[in-house]
């Protein structure tokens, strides 16, 4: 699964240099389910939402941010 994260990452990157924001979206989305500690994936996510007027995952996303921070300090 490592490839297919490795292929995800790609397609974000690709959607991401687009401005194709829905399909970045889902792919960072995907991307956070294979790798749920990655900050800046879950920031990007966030940023995401608010390009696209969304708030799916914002009340998770906000305060795991700040656990993750927290738990790096450390």
């Amino acid at each position: 699964t490592m490839k297919a994260y490795s292929n995800e990452q790609e397609k974000l990157e690709k959607y991401l240099s687009k401005l194709n924001a829905k399909k970045a979206y889902q792919s960072v989305t995907q991307l956070i389910r294979y790798n749920p500690f990655d900050i800046k994936l879950i920031q990007q996510r966030v940023r995401l939402e608010k390009e696209l007027g969304i708030d799916e995952y914002r009340k998770y996303d906000v305060p795991w941010i700040s656990v993750l921070i927290e738990l790096t300090k450390n």
